[in-house]
C-alpha cells in the first residue's frame, strides 16, 4: 500500500497542532513503511530519527535506497524485536485483513486481525505521552465487537478523528475505501478523556440503491460529531446491498477539508522527552 500524499500532509497538519513540530528530537516508528511516504513528507521544522520496518524486500530496499539516514528492519513486525515502549510518535498505513498473526512479544494480541494487531501494538511501543497518527479501515472504529477499541483505551486516548470519504485512495490504491485518520496519546497518567469512542451508535442512512434510509452502526464518535465526516455515510449499492459508504461530492478539495477537521484536535497535547535522541 502507498498511503496517498493529500493524507500524510493532513496528519502532519494534525501532529504540528498536537506540538510535535516543537517536540524536539523524536523517535518515530513507521511499522509498515511501503517506500516510505511518512519519511519523505515529514515538513521542515522536524528533529526525527525514523525506525521503518517493511516486509516486502524490494519495497524496503527502495525505502532504504531514498531515506538512508532512517533505519530499516526488512521483516515482519510480528518478527521485528520490537518491545520497549520507546518511541515518541508511530506514524502509519497499517495493513487491511482479517488475517491473524502471532507476536512472542504480544501474546494477547494473537486474536486480533492483522490491521488491529498493528494498531495496538504500534500504540503500546510509544513511550508516555507518545503520540500515534494512522489511517485505519473504518471497520475499526464501526465495529460491532469493541474488544479492539477497549484495549487500546486502557493504555491510550483518542484525541481525534477524520472520516475520509471512500474514493481518498482511488487514485493512489486503485481502490475505493472507506478510512478514517485517528490521533492517540499514549496515557501518562490517570486517564483523561472521555472513553465513548469505544462504543457505537446507530444513524439513519440514505440508500441510493432501494431509495430512502436505514439503519446504520457507525462509532459514537462520528455519530455524535457528524461534521467530522467528509461526507455522509449511505448505503451506496453495487455488490453488496449491506456496504456502508463514506460518499463526498466528486469536486471536493480533499486536501483542505482534512485540514479543517484536524483543528479540532486539543493543541500542544505533545511533552517532549528529556533526554535527547542520541541518549536514549
Amino acid at each position: 500500500h502507498f498511503t496517498s500524499e493529500t493524507v500524510i500532509r493532513g496528519i502532519y497538519q494534525g501532529l504540528n497542532t498536537l506540538g510535535l513540530r516543537e517536540g524536539g528530537p523524536l523517535r518515530v516508528l513507521e511499522p509498515s513503511a511501503g517506500i516510505g511516504n511518512f519519511m519523505g513528507l515529514m515538513p521542515e521544522g522536524y528533529n526525527a530519527q525514523f525506525l521503518a520496518v517493511e516486509l516486502d524486500p524490494t519495497t524496503a530496499a527502495i525505502g532504504r535506497y531514498l531515506y538512508p539516514h532512517s533505519w530499516h528492519i526488512n521483516n515482519g513486525f510480528q518478527n521485528a524485536e520490537l518491545k520497549d515502549a520507546c518511541f515518541d510518535l508511530v506514524v502509519g498505513n497499517p495493513p487491511f485483513g482479517k488475517q491473524t498473526l502471532y507476536d512472542p512479544n504480544f501474546p494477547e494480541l494473537r486474536n486480533f486481525s492483522i490491521h488491529n494487531y498493528f494498531l495496538a501494538k504500534s500504540l503500546s511501543l510509544l513511550r508516555p505521552g507518545g503520540i500515534g497518527a494512522f489511517v485505519v479501515s473504518r471497520f475499526f472504529m464501526d465495529a460491532a465487537d469493541p474488544a479492539a477499541r477497549e484495549h487500546i483505551a486502557e493504555y491510550a486516548d483518542l484525541l481525534g478523528a477524520v472520516r475520509l470519504p471512500e474514493t481518498a485512495f482511488r487514485q493512489n490504491a486503485l481502490t475505493d475505501v472507506t478510512t478514517d485518520i485517528l490521533f492517540f496519546r499514549k496515557h501518562d497518567g490517570p486517564r483523561i478523556r472521555s472513553t465513548d469512542w469505544t462504543q457505537t451508535a446507530t444513524i439513519e442512512a440514505l440508500d441510493t440503491k432501494e431509495g430512502g434510509t436505514r439503519p446504520a452502526v457507525i462509532n459514537k464518535y462520528f455519530a455524535e460529531l457528524p461534521g467530522q465526516i467528509i461526507g455522509n455515510m449511505v448505503y451506496s449499492g453495487g455488490m453488496f446491498q449491506d456496504a456502508l459508504n463514506c460518499v463526498a461530492p466528486s469536486d471536493i478539495d480533499l486536501g483542505a477539508e482534512i485540514s479543517k477537521r484536524v483543528q479540532v484536535l486539543p493543541p500542544m497535547q505533545y511533552v517532549p522527552r528529556t533526554e535527547s535522541a542520541e541518549e536514549a
